[in-house]
């Protein structure tokens, strides 16, 4: 249960962060190839830490495009260590 609400939140978190670059000027070229992509990858949480050895981490989503009539994108929680 706690799982599926961290994903859900995940996506919510992708979303707004693709809506407000959607909204902002700067994100031109976004706007004009966005429909284009077959997916979409967004990680609205990154964390970095390092002091003698470095490290690298986050949780995101995927859009992924459905190329049938009448879908849309299916959401994917992601997750990356590095």
């Amino acid at each position: 249960m706690a799982a599926t609400r961290r994903r859900t939140g995940i996506v919510d978190k992708g979303a707004r962060l693709l809506g407000r670059a959607h909204a902002d000027d700067n994100y031109k070229w976004m706007k004009e190839h966005i429909k284009e992509a077959k997916g979409v990858l967004i990680y609205p949480q990154v964390l970095k830490a390092g002091f003698i050895f470095g490290g690298s981490g986050g949780t995101g989503v995927l859009l992924a495009r459905d190329e049938r009539p009448g879908t849309g994108a299916t959401p994917l929680s992601t997750r990356w260590v590095r």
